[in-house]
């Protein structure tokens, strides 16, 4: 993450005619490394530090004056869904998965400054409905609904996204009148509610009583079953525990315990 905020530092350097943000090859993203943070020596303070790093890369894509364009050609999740929103434009390819929300790793919201651009793409209900049903979305629906502007199939998603890295063109306002959002990106309450989001994300008070981010993330990575699901998980395991099969034993996540590192 913190290398792809110097690449993205630099390439804006350059005074570009558009920046393409491509993702990996195997997946788009997943947002923060989660294994790579258990296994550090302070897990809480790289948490932490991650967090910032995204909050940081996302804040000057919303801000950019420069049209960002982001081409979505594997499946994306988490905090790798959430980054996109920033951008002016959002290409998938069609037979892609989405899943834009954190909340199934054990209530908790995430972070990617999400509270700003999803609402803006999509309205506060729908925002609301995509990250508390934890639920995947196709490229198609994505793209129906506001979270990806256009899903494009097969080869031609790789031309379209060979032609915007070759030739870019338009203006930021020109990508945005095509994607259909109002506005500017650099209005002062994108400012203010990216802000704002990293501040929720730093207030103990507003997580679960007695529940840890850190917490969540250890339970994830270790397969330990979290002591929240969206409903539909709860739906399936009561419906096993009435079949006689013995409920999942709560992580020990869901004991009090106090925050470290926050």
């Amino acid at each position: 993450m913190r290398r792809l905020r110097a690449a993205f530092k630099q390439a804006r350097a350059r005074a570009p005619k558009v920046i393409v943000l491509a993702g990996g090859e195997d997946l788009w993203s997943n947002g923060i490394h989660l294994n790579a943070i258990e296994a550090s020596a302070d897990a809480a303070a790289e948490f932490w530090a991650n967090i910032v790093v995204m909050d940081d890369l996302i804040r000057p894509i919303i801000l950019a004056t420069d049209p960002v364009v982001v081409t979505v050609g594997r499946n994306v999740g988490a905090g790798g869904a959430m980054l996109p929103l920033a951008a002016d434009l959002v290409l998938v390819r069609e037979g892609v998965v989405l899943n834009p929300h954190h909340r199934n790793m054990g209530r908790i919201y995430g972070s990617e400054c999400w509270t700003y651009p999803l609402p803006r793409r999509v309205g506060w209900e729908r925002a609301l409905a995509l990250t508390e049903s934890c639920l995947p979305i196709s490229a198609r629906r994505a793209a129906g609904i506001g979270p990806a502007d256009l899903a494009i199939a097969g080869e031609a998603f790789d031309l379209t996204v060979q032609a915007f890295r070759r030739h870019g063109g338009g203006s930021r306002r020109d990508h945005r009148a095509q994607a259909g959002h109002a506005g500017n990106g650099r209005s002062a309450a994108a400012a203010g509610a990216v802000s704002a989001r990293r501040a929720d994300t730093n207030v103990p008070e507003l997580l679960p009583t007695g529940f840890a981010y850190h917490g969540a993330r250890n339970a994830f990575v270790f397969k330990h079953p979290a002591c929240w699901s969206p409903a539909y998980v709860r739906l399936l395991t009561s419906t096993a525990v009435a079949e006689g099969a013995p409920p999942p034993a709560l992580s020990d996540t869901c004991q009090v315990r106090v925050a470290v590192g926050f």
